[in-house]
């Protein structure tokens, strides 16, 4: 999004400061997998966003977003989102 919102050369200075977080990369299990398919099949959502969403379920955490599609989201079960604004 940000390669065609912002251009190649913004996207690539992102990637290169988030690969500088400390961020832990998880892989995409069977249970991950399936919780996801089943939060697609549920609400309109895309299944990206609702793998972000199974794994926030799953950690108990809390998504921070700004985007909007995720409010939908707000009435499943242990899903927690706060909402930052766009730039």
């Amino acid at each position: 999004m940000l390669h065609r919102k912002a251009g190649r050369d913004n996207a690539e200075k992102s990637l290169r400061i988030i690969k500088t977080l400390p961020l832990i990369i998880v892989n995409a299990d069977f249970d991950t997998t399936y919780l996801a398919s089943q939060l697609k099949s549920n609400f309109r959502i895309s299944y990206a966003d609702a793998f972000a969403a199974s794994l926030t379920i799953e950690k108990k955490g809390t998504l921070i977003t700004g985007d909007p599609e995720f409010k939908i989201l707000r009435k499943e079960k242990d899903f927690k989102v706060h909402f930052i604004n766009r730039v």
